[in-house]
């Protein structure tokens, strides 16, 4: 028999398909009778004939296969492309799964130690409460300290003042008058000024006056300046003249 021809060893396979291998067919033509010789043609004929039909079937098992795989494939190889197709779905979505749970532990470490920050800020908050609240009763106690301190000085203050003014109602403030025409305390008094508004008028007034008719008219303008000084003043004052000799026309003109 005669080997196969090179189209035939070089075929591709089909991807999934099923590749059958075709049987030998050889077709022989019945034995001669027992005793005959065969003779070189009716030999060749006889080869010739096997490979046809060998050929033949091979071609026709071969296109039935390459016909029907693709197209119909077999449960089980559904069932294994379907099993790849689920398998892969499976590992994407683990990996999927892994990735989020690493941003899931991570959250929760964060989440940890937030809650150790907010605890540790509690505590804080607790001791500064605490603290907050000692200064406070302190300080209530330095206010109402400070209020009896006020009250007890405002106290002070009003007897001190009440002292002062008999201080003053008993105090004699000397005043002296000189020959050139000062007019000043004799001390230095403190809250005490000199006053002579209104001396003008009374000079005006005193140079009409009978009394005044032999005085100089400096020593009149001395005496109006001493009374109104007097006049204006709540304190006990003690005028003294350097010329004594005015001291009783200063006298009579005070009592009028």
């Amino acid at each position: 028999m005669m080997p196969q021809s090179s189209s035939m060893r070089s075929m591709p396979t089909p991807k999934n398909a099923i590749v059958l291998v075709a049987p030998r067919v050889c077709l022989k033509t019945p034995p001669p009778p027992a005793g005959s010789v065969l003779s070189a043609p009716d030999l060749a004929q006889s080869t010739i004939d096997d490979i046809a039909i060998s050929s033949e079937s091979v071609a026709l098992i071969n296109t039935k296969a390459l016909t029907t795989s693709p197209k119909d494939p077999s449960p089980l190889q559904a069932l294994r492309t379907q099993e790849r197709q689920q398998s892969d779905e499976v590992i994407s979505l683990e990996s999927e799964h892994k990735s989020i749970a690493r941003h899931h532990r991570e959250y929760i470490r964060q989440l940890r130690q937030i809650q150790e920050d907010l605890i540790k800020i509690k505590a804080d908050f607790e001791t500064k409460a605490a603290e907050y609240q000692t200064i406070v009763e302190a300080n209530n106690q330095l206010v109402l300290q400070m209020n009896q301190i006020s009250q007890t000085r405002s106290e002070k203050v009003a007897l001190l003042e009440e002292t002062r003014r008999s201080i003053e109602s008993l105090t004699t403030i000397v005043i002296c008058a000189y020959e050139n025409g000062t007019i000043e305390p004799l001390e230095k008094t403190s809250g005490f000024e000199l006053d002579e508004s209104g001396s003008d008028a009374r000079y005006t007034d005193l140079l009409s006056r009978a009394e005044c008719e032999d005085l100089r008219l400096k020593d009149i303008r001395i005496l109006s300046r001493m009374l109104s000084i007097v006049h204006n003043t709540t304190r006990r004052v003690e005028p003294v003249f350097e010329n004594t000799s005015l001291e009783p026309f200063f006298q009579t003109l005070q009592a009028i």
